[in-house]
This record gives C-alpha cells, structure tokens and sequence, in this order.
C-alpha cells in the first residue's frame, strides 16, 4: 500500500501545480488486481483498486482544470508476486482454521484450494501474455483524447466483462 498507492498518491500531489498550470496529463500505472482479486492477495489487489479509485476521483476533480487523467491497468504477468500467493495460501488457510469464527465465514472459500490448486490459479492467471504498457502510455501522453481507462490484459473477453 505505501508505495503502490501513497507513493502514487504523494508524487501526483507534488506535481499538482505545474499540471494545473501547463494542462498536464497524468497517467497512472495500476494493475487488473484492482478490479479481480485473485485469492491470498487481498492487501496487493486493495492497493491496486485504491489507485484506482483516486485517480477516477482526480480525473473528474482536474476536468475543469483541462488535465487529463488516464490509468493503466496491467494484467497477470510471470512474476515473483504469484510465488508469494503460493507460499502465504497455506498459511492464511492454517491460520483461518484455528481462528474458528474467521475460518466459518471463509471455510467454503479456503477448504477447496490446496496447494497445488493455488499454484494453479496463479499460473492460469499469469498465462495470458501481458501485452506490452507501452503503447498504451503512448496514446495518453500524446493523443489529443486520451481515453480514461486502458487495460493491457489479455484475459479472454468474457472474464474482462465480468471484471468491468
């Protein structure tokens, strides 16, 4: 959360000014996390939607400002990140069954997944090629309209319509 959303956060707000005075664009880098929050990465998905819903807030507070607001929302790639998921959900499990009240509420949620299930939702995620960001932080930085939201998933259609 401290660098994924109060760094975003502290770093916008310093360059405030010149935006405000030059008509800048921002262009926040977030992540798909922030709509569809994979099991075992509540804290990272949260930071994600938190980017999110500030910059959605900034872009309609700087409208009459003339700045425009684009975020970037990367989907699942390889990465270390998915090996902390496989190596906390054991964890979180063990630790919601001895906190009896915790684990009822989740029981349905966390008895079905071992191990190797887990590591198989993060490999399905984390299969679809990431498409590269930089065409898209192109196209906000220097189309004359650029859009508010893109997303760089390559998850198939139908999950994206769900997220969004």
């Amino acid at each position: 959360m401290e660098v994924n959303f109060f760094g975003s956060v502290r770093v916008t707000k310093a360059a405030l000014p010149e935006l405000r005075r030059n008509h800048g664009r921002i262009i926040a880098l977030s992540g798909i996390t922030g709509k569809l929050s994979p099991p075992a990465m509540g804290d990272y998905s949260a930071s994600k939607a938190a980017v999110n819903s500030f910059f959605s807030t900034l872009r309609r507070e700087l409208y009459e400002a003339k700045v425009s607001v684009s975020i970037i929302q990367a989907g699942c790639v390889k990465s270390p990140i998915w090996d902390k998921v496989r190596s906390n959900f054991p964890v979180l499990r063990e630790r919601n069954k001895t906190e009896n009240e915790t684990y009822v509420a989740y029981r349905y949620f966390l008895d079905p997944w071992s191990e190797s299930d887990v590591g198989g939702l993060c490999g399905v995620l984390a299969q679809y090629p990431n498409m590269s960001t930089s065409p898209a932080i192109v196209h906000a930085m220097t189309s004359r309209y650029p859009q508010t939201h893109y997303c760089t998933s390559t998850l198939p259609s139908p999950t994206l319509r769900l997220v969004y």
